[in-house]
């Protein structure tokens, strides 16, 4: 039972419970309060736990300023009765109790405090103007939705109280400015005050330029960026820009004082480049980019080129510079033209290219082509004259030989223009398209000998091959071949009635060779037979045979025909004839003991003799260079010889005759000897080197090497020119001429 009425009737109704509960102790079945957690916070859960030994329900009661006390029941469950209150329980101390079967528990304070807070700051910039948002949250486990207001400052200075809509506020905006921006949460009844700030970065921007623009290739430009920003007496920007070509860096510069960075560079490439500065930001700027596109054209450049010349062949060589304030080394290709004919083309290294040409004559000029970076130019023009030309002309030695008989060939090669520069390279001759053989050309002259040709007119041509100097050509030369004359002899064998005949025969000198054919044996008009040659010999045998014999040579397609001398056969009864006495023979052999030889060089023929027949040969032995007589030498022993040194340029048939005596017959024999010009070079040497227009140089051309013992020194005159200008001409005396003159520009 309660008391009903004024308050002096409830106080009077609790001293009454107090006096009967230290009288009569709690029962077992009064509830044990608990309250957790305790304390807590606003918008956090709370759970209210009564133990009681027993069943049924307990009521809970929440008493706070209020002395009516509202209950709410819970079921015992294994013991205790559990009670959530519904949130958010206010802040402040509020005395828990619970009742069980008219039993009160301990009372228990329960006090639920202010939840925390948080102040996230964020800020939105468009342009110059910056506004700045509060974002107010709840800290964990507290809930609930904060009121009140926030106030934003820039350093200690207020600039906006606004009240929370949700849990955001946002300030009026910002322009101008930089430092550290607060929002400061004034908290309310349930929550507590927070703070948030962000140190504001002043907004930058930064511009670009660069200089010269458009550039050209290998020029060096100038790149700038220019910090900047809209606050009032900022300091000097700190920090680094960057620049950038592309994506690709070109180098950073400082910050100045000026508010500005710059670098150079050189080495951009043509084309449009997208240049970005990108400033770093310090403490007090915040970090900016921005671009520019750089222009990069090609550099012009300039083209020209000088030569140097040996008689026909002459080498050019070019060089391609940039024209400032281009720079850098071209690359690509270097055309040289003859007039509007190509010389040929050749690529540049480090911008230099060379070519070399031969006998041309025209108006040369240099022409770049131009590459990537660089733009295409042609040089001045030069007047050049390096053609070359030879003339061949041939002959053979004897101009008539036999067959059998050694033929000399020989092919002289004059330049006809070239500027002194005697012929080189190689000679091939041909008989139609047999290769005869291929020799160098020494002194202008090419000589080949042959052992013999075939029988009929030959037409050899000798193919001057040309040097890298002179061109080719070639020349015909005819040479009409007869059939060798032979001689002819007979042996005669008797034994009882048989008689054996022998038939030999032998090419005459100067032919030479292996007759072939068939041999008629002859009694008179009488053909006793005919047999074939083998190994230049027939055979005939025959029984009572008498009278007057005769060999015939039929001859073949290089050999005339011959027949022998007759010889008698008598009957066998009757002791033959002696055999006639043989014939005395003679054959010469002739060689040279340095051939082919150098002009002026002394030749020594040696002639060597065989002779068959009674005592030794005499007469004399004439030696002749064709039909021309170079001397004679008495024949005496084995062999004789002859020297000579008179022997002219070109292939030489020596003949050596023997004239025969009172014993022996004439004979002769013939080879052929080559006689080469002395090779030499020509330098020049100017003294002085380096000279003035007008001033008087000396000028020495010297011929090299020597000449070798026994030949004569060179002689004749040697002319100076410049380009197609005379300068004037010297005789040659101990191998070199000079001139001295005022003439060269």
């Amino acid at each position: 039972m309660r008391p009903r009425g004024n308050a002096q009737a409830w106080i009077a109704w609790a001293a009454l419970i107090y006096l009967l509960a230290g009288a009569f102790p709690l029962r077992a079945d009064t509830p044990v309060l608990t309250v957790s957690p305790n304390p807590a916070v606003y918008g956090q859960p709370v759970t209210y736990t009564a133990t009681v030994n027993d069943t049924g329900t307990v009521q809970f009661c929440a008493v706070t300023s209020s002395p009516t006390c509202p209950t709410e029941v819970a079921p015992i469950v294994n013991g205790q009765a559990m009670f959530s209150p519904p949130l958010p329980l206010p802040v402040g101390t509020q005395n828990i109790t619970a009742s069980y079967d008219g039993q009160n528990s301990n009372t228990v304070p329960l006090v639920i405090n202010q939840a925390n807070t948080t102040t996230a700051l964020t800020f939105v910039q468009s342009g110059p103007a910056v506004t700045f948002t509060a974002t107010v949250s709840v800290v964990s486990p507290g809930a609930g939705n904060p009121t009140g207001t926030v106030t934003f400052y820039l350093g200690s200075t207020p600039f906006g109280t606004v009240a929370l809509s949700g849990n955001t506020a946002t300030g009026p905006p910002l322009t101008n400015f930089a430092g550290v921006v607060s929002a400061v949460y004034s908290g309310d009844t349930n929550f507590t005050s927070s703070t948030s700030n962000v140190n504001f970065l002043a907004i930058t921007a930064v511009t670009v330029s660069s200089s010269p623009n458009p550039s050209v290739f290998g020029q060096t430009v100038t790149l700038a960026a220019s910090i900047s920003t809209n606050v009032p007496s900022a300091p000097a920007p700190a920090g680094t820009v960057q620049f950038l070509d592309g994506t690709t860096p070109i180098g950073s510069a400082a910050a100045a004082a000026n508010h500005s960075a710059s670098l150079t560079t050189a080495a951009l490439t043509t084309g449009a480049h997208n240049i970005t500065a990108q400033y770093s930001g310090d403490s007090y700027y915040q970090a900016a980019s921005n671009s520019t596109v750089q222009t990069v054209n090609k550099a012009s450049t300039t083209s020209g080129f000088t030569f140097t010349q040996s008689g026909a062949v002459v080498t050019l060589a070019a060089t391609v510079a940039p024209v400032a304030p281009g720079a850098g080394i071209p690359t690509g290709q270097m055309q040289f033209f003859n007039g509007a004919t190509s010389l040929g083309s050749t690529p540049l290294t480090n911008a230099r290219a060379s070519l070399s040409a031969s006998n041309f004559s025209g108006t040369v000029t240099a022409v770049y082509s131009g590459d990537s970076n660089f733009l295409a130019s042609t040089s001045a023009s030069a007047a050049i004259n390096a053609s070359a030309a030879v003339t061949v002309t041939g002959r053979a030695a004897p101009s008539s030989p036999v067959f059998g008989q050694a033929v000399a060939l020989s092919a002289t090669v004059t330049a006809v223009s070239g500027n002194g520069v005697l012929p080189g390279g190689t000679v091939q001759f041909l008989n139609g398209a047999t290769v005869l053989g291929s020799v160098p050309v020494y002194g202008g002259i090419a000589s080949l000998i042959l052992p013999g040709l075939t029988v009929g007119t030959q037409t050899i041509t000798a193919q001057y091959k040309g040097d890298g100097f002179y061109p080719a050509a070639s020349a015909n030369i005819t040479v009409p071949v007869s059939k060798a004359n032979t001689a002819t002899s007979l042996s005669v064998t008797q034994s009882s009635s048989s008689v054996s005949l022998v038939a030999t025969v032998a090419p005459v000198s100067p032919g030479s060779g292996t007759p072939t054919g068939s041999i008629q044996f002859l009694k008179g008009t009488t053909v006793l037979g005919t047999s074939a040659l083998v190994n230049s010999q027939a055979t005939f045998s025959a029984s009572n045979l008498t009278g007057v014999v005769a060999a015939v040579y039929s001859g073949d397609p290089n050999f005339n025909g011959s027949t022998s001398s007759g010889s008698s056969i008598s009957t066998q009864s009757q002791p033959p004839p002696p055999s006639p006495p043989q014939e005395p023979s003679i054959s010469l052999s002739i060689g040279s003991s340095l051939n082919p030889s150098l002009l002026g060089q002394a030749v020594t023929f040696t002639v060597t003799i065989t002779a068959s027949g009674p005592g030794t040969p005499s007469g004399s032995i004439q030696f002749l260079d064709g039909s021309t007589s170079l001397g004679s030498v008495s024949a005496a022993g084995n062999s004789v010889s002859f020297t000579t040194s008179t022997l002219t340029v070109g292939s030489h048939a020596i003949t050596a005759q023997y004239s025969g005596d009172s014993v022996f017959p004439s004979a002769s024999t013939v080879m052929g000897q080559v006689v080469n010009r002395v090779t030499s070079t020509l330098s020049l040497a100017v003294s002085p080197t380096q000279v003035t227009s007008g001033q008087t140089v000396t000028l020495t051309a010297q011929l090299s090497p020597p000449p070798p013992a026994g030949v004569a020194a060179p002689t004749g005159q040697i002319t100076f020119s410049d380009g197609g200008t005379s300068l004037g001409t010297a005789t040659v005396a101990g191998g070199a001429a000079t001139i001295t003159s005022g003439a060269l520009n």
